[in-house]
């Protein structure tokens, strides 16, 4: 069916442009040129691509069916055959996604509603989500939808990426709590775990937490300072998560982490450096593991900033970081240093 409409349309245009008309050759290129820009892109492929290109075509072929319906005998049947293929082939796969939309978006809608029903049930605690997908996280999670429904700080739960296809170029991180914390806020009553695989949201806090403790959770190798579970993992140095979800230091912060299985790693610091700490020249930052000092490295420009050290060692460490300079902003009464947003040992 695709080629022989395909063969039409073009020989449809053919005509058309041995007859000195141009509009179907531009609404050819129409598809070509609005399709061009996307094509480099060979490792994101979404459906949406092709709304833009394929207005052309839809164009082209209503101009096809209508011209061969002004046409009497055999033109009008074969536009009615072009029109009853298309048919044939368009509806099943409109039903098909549809339906298949449809059924996403109520997923969607029992997770929001059932997060925000959580919510109102443990107020103040942080959930966490098991049995998610890969079309539910991206779909929903992914998208943060729970602030509009009243719910505060929502992650998934340990191992629950598992579940979830990553996407090209995108982190998961930040969506992820590790075993470590996640067991030590289920203790503090800080946290209660939901699986969302079943018709409704289901309480499994218990029996997460007993697997979580017979797998043995300790310090996880990456550290999210600005994720409520994860404090218990600052040590001295840190002022309190603000209003934009940034966490400052002063000028010297630690972090209690694990370093992976082998001896030689890397410890990776990334953040935020404002203007006032490199307006008066490079700032220096110097870093500390479990007591061994580390070279300095030196911020030139504000912005984002992304460290690495060269480390030994393996287990649990105590990090530390260290600015050459603080400033106190305007009417605070606050030193700052840098705004951190997480630590990793690679």
């Amino acid at each position: 069916g695709t080629l022989i409409l395909s063969a039409a349309l073009l020989g449809f245009a053919g005509v058309q442009l041995s007859r000195g008309r141009r509009v179907p050759v531009f609404l050819l290129a129409w598809f070509l040129l609005l399709l061009a820009p996307v094509l480099p892109l060979k490792h994101h492929v979404s459906e949406y691509y092709l709304t833009l290109p394929t207005m052309g075509l839809a164009m082209l072929g209503a101009q096809a069916f209508v011209a061969g319906w002004r046409r009497a005998g055999g033109w009008r049947a074969c536009a009615l055959l072009a029109g009853g293929l298309y048919l044939a082939a368009s509806l099943p796969a409109a039903r098909v996604s549809a339906r298949s939309l449809y059924q996403q978006t109520r997923e969607v809608k029992k997770v929001v509603a059932g997060v925000a029903r959580a919510a109102q049930i443990h107020p103040g605690k942080v959930i966490l989500l098991a049995g998610v997908d890969t079309l539910l996280f991206w779909n929903s999670i992914y998208h943060r939808p729970f602030g509009l429904v009243g719910a505060g700080e929502v992650y998934l739960a340990p191992g629950a990426e598992a579940r979830v296809e990553r996407a090209a170029g995108l982190d998961l991180a930040e969506f992820i709590t590790p075993p470590g914390p996640a067991l030590d806020a289920i203790e503090r009553g800080r946290a209660v775990v939901y699986d969302v695989s079943g018709l409704r949201l289901r309480n499994v806090t218990a029996g997460y937490a007993a697997l979580l403790k017979a797998g043995g959770a300790g310090p996880p190798v990456r550290v999210h300072v600005r994720n409520p579970l994860m404090e218990y993992l600052l040590g001295p140095g840190w002022y309190p998560t603000d209003t934009a979800g940034t966490r400052w230091a002063g000028r010297r912060a630690e972090v209690r982490m694990a370093a992976p299985g082998s001896g030689a790693s890397e410890l990776h610091v990334w953040g935020f450096c404002p203007e006032e700490q490199v307006s008066a020249g490079p700032l220096a930052v110097a870093a500390e593991v479990s007591g061994r000092a580390l070279p300095a490295r030196e911020l030139r420009q504000a912005g984002p900033f992304h460290l690495v050290w060269n480390i030994e060692g393996k287990g649990e460490m105590r990090v530390a970081v260290e600015v050459g300079r603080t400033f106190r902003p305007a009417g605070s009464d606050r030193d700052l240093g840098l705004a951190y947003e997480g630590f990793e040992i690679r």
